[in-house]
């Protein structure tokens, strides 16, 4: 009977070690697996649609028409979708906002992306009423700045979830003369 006993107890005791370390396998090649890993956030394209700055002579009024669409792709490289908030892109004259534009809530699908395109049309009155205005109209060049920011969730089988806020700063410089964007240069950075 001892030696049954003792063989049953073996049994046992090799039973529940290989369900240990099965579970610990298991729990290791999950979380490398389907670990959250953050989203990529980039400008791909920005153009004026319309843009007009100039001081009216003798007076020397200013005037301005300012519309840039940008189109932004967010790229989920996770093995869960990213859910997203409303989110926003402002545009920036001196520091001071200039145009705010609402992104709507979505879903980004799984090791795919999203192009988000918007439109960010300037509200002139903040911009000319700047005191930097005329001497940058001037010099022929308007630098203004652009922030995107995406906000959302990934949630992998409710066992892992990985909040995140995705954001991109772009300095632009408009030039006056032949009213074109003369250069543009974006970084991207995820805040947890």
């Amino acid at each position: 009977m001892e030696k049954l006993a003792r063989r049953c107890c073996y049994v046992c005791c090799c039973l529940i070690v290989s369900i240990l370390v099965a579970v610990a396998v298991i729990a290791i090649v999950l979380r490398v697996v389907l670990k959250p890993r953050d989203v990529d956030l980039s400008v791909t394209r920005m153009t004026l649609q319309e843009f007009e700055a100039s001081l009216n002579f003798p007076t020397f009024t200013p005037t301005l028409k300012l519309v840039l669409a940008m189109d932004v792709r967010v790229y989920n490289p996770n093995r869960a979708s990213f859910a997203f908030s409303n989110s926003t892109v402002l545009m920036f004259y001196h520091g001071q906002e200039s145009a705010r534009t609402l992104v709507p809530a979505g879903r980004i699908p799984a090791r795919d992306s999203v192009n988000i395109s918007t439109v960010l049309d300037v509200a002139a009155s903040r911009v000319i009423a700047n005191p930097s205005f005329a001497g940058d109209v001037r010099a022929g060049i308007l630098p203004v700045t652009t922030e995107s920011a995406i906000k959302g969730r990934v949630n992998v089988w409710n066992i892992y979830r990985h909040s995140m806020v995705s954001v991109s700063k772009c300095q632009i410089l408009l030039a006056v003369a032949n009213q074109t964007i003369a250069s543009y240069k974006c970084e991207n950075k995820n805040i947890f």
